[in-house]
C-alpha cells in the first residue's frame, strides 16, 4: 500500500508544480481539489472508467444490433 500512496503522492506533486507554472503565465483557472485521501480517491476513479467503458461498449453493441435497415 505505501508504493500506491508513494506513487500517487509524486503524481500529486507533478499536477500542483504544472498548476504553479500555469499560475505564473497568468492561465490559472477555477480549481476543483479533491478533498479525499489518495486510496479512496484511486478507487473512485478507477470505478468511474469502468462505467465509461461499460457506457461507451453498450452504445456500440446498441448501434451494431439495432440499427435502421437502409
Amino acid at each position: 500500500m505505501c508504493k500506491i500512496k508513494d506513487i500517487l503522492h509524486e503524481k500529486r506533486g507533478v499536477t500542483e508544480e504544472h498548476i504553479k507554472k500555469l499560475e505564473q503565465q497568468g492561465k490559472e483557472c477555477v480549481r476543483y481539489t479533491a478533498m479525499m485521501s489518495d486510496i479512496p480517491f484511486l478507487v473512485f476513479g478507477l470505478l468511474s472508467d469502468v462505467g465509461w467503458i461499460l457506457h461507451l461498449g453498450a452504445g456500440v453493441i446498441y448501434f451494431r444490433l439495432f440499427q435502421l435497415p437502409c
